[in-house]
């Protein structure tokens, strides 16, 4: 089923050996899905506090649990950089593990963009970012960038070790705000509903980062000086809500991309995943359990939680949990930087990307990878926080879709087999009816928040998708056609598993493309008889023997011949 072992990882990159551990797996988890409770404040602003701590228990519990329970399954017997594509090649095929981790990727790269921007945001006193001029703005985005994806490429071993300390770094501020901010906590505060959005806002003062709450039309009415009018459920943003909890839950499954150099997959998944998929939900729930508890009608902004810390303890505690703030952009950026050049690594080696992706540095770290997945961050850092936060869910959201599919498919396979997928299986859901019924919650939860989407978002993801397959139908083409090195291609991972639609896609490429190569060697010769290279002394329309086996396809693929090779 296209397992691969700890032991031929190894020797097929000639490393040392795996060397994550339970605890720096989670600390690579924690801020892939997390880094803190910076970011949740939106959901107060959009549902009011009953919505947002509701809304924080149930999709934890239906949507992180099922996601961290396939990830820490699959991953176990899938052991390597390719992660989740593995799991959907080994259900479905090449061509739909590719289109997943593409989805996920461009998501991931999405995501990325936001924390240099919030990063410069907190340093620069939050509201100063619009005013800086577009030099300093491009040289502090470039240089964070550099500096930050620089940890990533120095090594698993130096920034899973990062994400664990800055886990502790994170976590410490927000400890401190949850026992100073308890004893002046309410609990009847958390009842209530959102804000009424007909009531006037003179605190219409939401930052750059804040528009996701603010597009569909008004902000938490009224200040800080006094309780503010409840309104009822035609008064809640759906859209920004659904898309704020999906933001801060999401991202379990990009752990998958680490388990090729983890110590013992089978004993560190399961332990990681089961101290994170607590963690994670604590991270937000005890702050918001605090904020809204103590400050119900302060304004729930993004990053206004920090100011909130500011009212209940004073400014000590404003400037430490800034500080922790901006410590979760880098250790966020540096867990999804790493799983996202990895999982193009890991594609690489099943060789559905070119060679030079799967090439490691010194540090055992995909150079390639992390180059391109930093540029891309760099390009899109100019969009709107509320349009990234959209693409990202939009884009994720088909991923998982595949995913989901792919684990009740191969639960099927191993149901029909007689024989566990892995050393590990979660528990009561041994069946394919079972897997099924396990993920329909989180499945409906995904199509709500692509129901919920806006038709730019959509339009979008289509695109993406489109793009997707118009890609791997010219990188099979360049793989058989040889445009450039790609690594051996194993027989599950043969376009040949592929519906028949995609396969004739695919053929109709390589066949354009067949003729492009022919025309343009044909202009080459004829080219060549203009400048004398080739005789003139010969019978009409016949040419030297390695022209003619060009002009008609028939000549080697590369090398050789007429030109060179590709």
């Amino acid at each position: 089923m296209g397992k691969s072992s700890e032991t031929s990882h190894q020797d097929r990159h000639g490393r040392d050996g795996p060397k994550i551990g339970s605890a720096l797996l989670v600390g690579l988890i924690f801020f892939s899905v997390s880094g803190g409770p910076f970011g949740m404040e939106v959901a107060v602003r959009a549902g009011g506090p009953l919505l947002a701590i509701v809304g924080f228990v149930t999709f934890s519990l239906i949507w992180s649990v099922p996601e961290a329970a396939m990830t820490t399954e699959l991953s176990i017997a899938f052991p390597e950089a390719a992660g989740f594509s593995a799991w959907t090649n080994a259900a479905f095929g090449p061509f739909w593990s590719f289109l997943n981790a593409s989805m996920s990727y461009i998501s991931g790269v999405l995501d990325n963009a936001v924390y240099p921007v919030l990063l410069l945001s907190y340093v620069s006193a939050n509201d100063e970012v619009e005013t800086l001029s577009p030099p300093v703005y491009w040289v502090s985005v470039v240089g964070m960038t550099a500096a930050m994806a620089w940890v990533t490429w120095r090594g698993l071993d130096l920034n899973g070790g990062a994400c664990l300390a800055l886990t502790a770094l994170t976590l410490l501020p927000v400890l401190a705000l949850c026992a100073i901010g308890a004893p002046q906590v309410t609990p009847s505060n958390w009842l209530l509903g959102p804000p009424d959005r007909s009531a006037p806002n003179p605190l219409a003062e939401a930052s750059q980062f804040s528009g996701l709450e603010e597009e569909e039309g008004g902000g938490l009415p009224g200040g800080q000086g006094g309780e503010r009018a409840r309104g009822g459920l035609g008064d809640v943003k759906w859209r920004p809500l659904l898309n704020v909890l999906f933001w801060n839950l999401n991202y379990y499954d990009s752990a998958s991309a680490f388990a090729g150099d983890c110590a013992e997959p089978a004993k560190t998944f399961p332990k990681a995943m089961a101290i994170s998929v607590v963690l994670v939900p604590l991270s937000y729930l005890l702050p918001l359990l605090v904020a809204t508890g103590a400050a119900p009608d302060a304004p729930y902004c993004d990053g206004c939680l920090v100011s909130i810390a500011g009212e209940l303890s004073g400014l000590w505690l404003r400037v430490w949990l800034t500080a922790a703030a901006a410590v979760a952009c880098v250790g966020q950026f540096i867990a999804e930087m790493a799983s996202d050049s990895f999982q193009l690594m890991g594609m690489a080696d099943q060789g559905q990307l070119p060679a030079c992706l799967a090439q490691r540095s010194s540090h055992g770290t995909p150079t390639v990878g992390v180059l391109l997945s930093a540029a891309g961050v760099v390009l899109v850092s100019r969009l709107q926080f509320t349009a990234i936060i959209e693409l990202v869910n939009v884009t994720y959201l088909v991923a998982e879709l595949i995913e989901f599919a792919a684990f009740v498919k191969l639960r099927q396979v191993a149901w029909d087999s007689g024989a566990p997928l892995g050393a590990w299986t979660i528990p009561l859901v041994s069946t394919p009816r079972a897997a099924a019924l396990f993920f329909a919650p989180a499945a409906l939860f995904l199509l709500l928040v692509l129901l919920s989407s806006s038709w730019l978002s959509w339009g979008f993801a289509l695109g993406a998708v489109l793009a997707t397959c118009l890609v791997y139908a010219l990188c099979c083409a360049a793989r058989d056609d040889g445009w450039c090195d790609f690594r051996p291609t194993q027989e599950d991972w043969s376009v040949s598993r592929d519906p028949e639609a995609v396969q004739a896609v695919v053929r109709l490429v390589k066949k354009g493309s067949k003729k492009g190569f022919t025309r343009r060697r044909a202009s080459e010769a004829a080219s060549h008889l203009e400048t004398g290279l080739l005789p003139r002394a010969l019978p009409a329309g016949e040419l030297p023997t390695p022209c003619s086996t060009l002009l008609d396809g028939s000549g080697p693929e590369r090398g050789g011949g007429l030109g060179g090779g590709l």
